[in-house]
């Protein structure tokens, strides 16, 4: 008897725990912004410009899952998020080094005819807090939500490889490997809405601002052919969520 009552002494936490947890189903169009950076300047006759900013669209969606650490005015928010970005880079001086000789001091440039671009696949892990507001009448209320965000590139897709300068450097430099590094940490906040629709299940909408804090472009190494990629960046991204939630076993 005293077993049976202490395993359920441990288990009932949980239990509630279990029941008061909200699974959302979320998607949202995203808006990114990515500034490129110089590093260093490996040439004399090699001007430093300005930042380059460039502006592109993707898409997040996902599952994610708030467990109630204070009622349900204070919640932990962690998930999986699938996201699409169309990254653009902003090179704006049009003609780039691509081979350096030592010997001679000589370098051969590429012409750039177009930004370079890719289409970047990633799997998301938020890990985040939400603090809700007091309820309206009907129920709805507003909400604030902070935290990181775990990037885990899983596919990179260059557009345009003849002309794209980025992909050429990395064929040349790296044996045609990735252009961008695997993973990204970037810091989240958001602002939203939830309605309460029936008993257990709401919708919301939010406004969320997402900063890289990685330096994203991989390094070409510097030996008697090949220059270094002397340029870093990080991206800014806003999206528009909507989010349908339902209550595990409400009661």
């Amino acid at each position: 008897m005293k077993k049976i009552i202490f395993v359920l002494f441990l288990s009932l936490p949980g239990s509630i725990l279990f029941a008061q947890t909200v699974i959302s189903l979320r998607a949202a169009p995203s808006l990114t912004l990515t500034s490129l950076k110089k590093e260093n300047n490996h040439y004399s006759d090699f001007r430093n410009e300005d930042p380059g900013t460039s502006m592109s669209v993707g898409l997040t969606c996902g599952l994610n899952a708030d467990l109630p650490l204070i009622k349900d005015r204070l919640l932990f928010s962690t998930g999986v998020w699938y996201a699409i970005k169309n990254f653009t880079l902003d090179i704006k001086t049009p003609i780039r080094p691509m081979i350096y000789n030592p010997d001679t001091q000589e370098v051969t440039y590429m012409l750039v005819e177009k930004d370079p671009r890719y289409l970047l696949h990633y799997i998301q892990a938020p890990i985040t807090f939400k603090v809700f507001g007091e309820r309206h009448e009907n129920g709805s209320r507003f909400y604030f939500q902070a935290g990181g965000v775990l990037n885990f590139k899983i596919a990179e897709q260059a557009i345009d490889k003849e002309h794209n300068y980025l992909y050429q450097l990395s064929q040349r430099a790296n044996g045609g490997s990735s252009v961008l590094k695997s993973f990204d940490f970037s810091l989240y906040g958001a602002f939203g809405y939830e309605w309460k629709l029936t008993s257990g299940k709401s919708l919301s909408v939010a406004l969320s601002v997402d900063k890289g804090m990685l330096k994203q472009l991989k390094a070409v190494k510097w030996n008697s052919e090949l220059a270094p990629l002397d340029y870093y960046f990080n991206t800014k991204l806003t999206q528009l969520s909507v989010a349908c939630h339902y209550t595990l076993l409400e009661k």
